[in-house]
């Protein structure tokens, strides 16, 4: 009985084993036939870039305001004189001394990737300093601007292990809860951190947004490369232009973009890619600055 137990167990032992070895070898092609399968709309996301561009008029819908805004301020020229005694008989208002809370920021909103391929790039957004890793492969810039440089820009990107970095750019927009507009400002003034060319950080922050699934494209016209996007909200004084019955605006961290006439772009969508940029704030920020606390008393009427 104890040998025939034994058998069991080693002949159990065995099968575990072998479908353990099995379940291993089916991941591993799973993973392999998944990522091909990206490569392979990598390669013909980048062919269609290098022939399918289009020019189209872009348009910039005016300001909500039915009346301009003043240029100048108008002055006030009636003076207005106080009485003495009303001077006089007025309360005096005793200011104390500002108390200060400071709120410590945690150690370390993301964990550092341990890689010498990797090098780590610093920018403070919202007063707010932090810091990600990206791969020293992207640190390259295109020579003039079209659409073959342009191709070529994403078949390098794409080829290099830009997944960690992606993912501390998730990780650290949800730490702060920044919306979609947050996170393409932190992804942008990273980009331009690394580049110190705008162009350069408008294609870098299209290629990160596109990955993260957003509905992005670039354009170009003379020498300049536009970032463009589908938005939840309607913009003013932002210029746009209609492409498969959606508006793309010219998304710029000022939030303005004057009307640039004609911009080439291409029609095609990179799969998956199709949420709208938002301006809407779910959750409240998370910004660890130091908070000043003022209580202001005073008499009215």
């Amino acid at each position: 009985m104890k040998k025939f137990l034994l058998s069991s167990i080693l002949l159990f032992g065995s099968i575990a084993n072998l479908n353990a070895n099995e379940y291993q070898k089916w991941l591993e092609a799973q993973s392999n036939s998944f990522n091909n399968y990206k490569k392979s709309m990598d390669q013909e996301f980048s062919d269609m870039l290098k022939k399918n561009w289009e020019a189209f008029k872009t348009q910039s819908t005016p300001s909500l305001y039915k009346k301009p805004k003043p240029q100048i301020i108008p002055k006030v020229t009636k003076k207005i004189t106080i009485p003495k005694k009303d001077i006089k008989s007025s309360v005096k208002v005793k200011i104390k001394q500002v108390a200060k809370t400071i709120i410590k920021p945690p150690k370390k909103l993301i964990k550092p990737i341990a890689n010498n391929n990797f090098a780590k790039i610093s920018v403070n957004i919202y007063g707010v300093d932090v810091a990600v890793d990206f791969n020293k492969k992207i640190f390259f810039k295109i020579s003039k601007i079209n659409k073959q440089n342009i191709s070529l820009f994403w078949d390098k990107v794409s080829s290099t292990n830009y997944k960690p970095t992606i993912k501390q750019l998730n990780k650290l927009s949800c730490s702060l809860n920044l919306n979609d507009w947050g996170r393409y400002q932190l992804i942008y003034k990273l980009s331009k951190k690394i580049y110190n060319d705008k162009n350069m950080a408008n294609l870098l922050s299209w290629f990160i947004l596109t990955k993260m699934g957003y509905d992005v494209k670039v354009g170009y016209n003379h020498n300049f490369v536009y970032l463009l996007a589908t938005t939840k909200q309607k913009l003013y004084q932002v210029s746009f232009f209609h492409l498969n019955h959606k508006k793309y605006y010219i998304l710029s961290t000022n939030g303005r973009s004057k009307n640039i006439g004609q911009i080439y772009t291409y029609s095609t969508n990179y799969p998956n890619a199709t949420k709208k940029i938002s301006f809407d704030i779910v959750k409240p920020l998370k910004f660890y600055t130091n908070i000043e606390n003022k209580v202001l008393k005073f008499n009215f009427n």
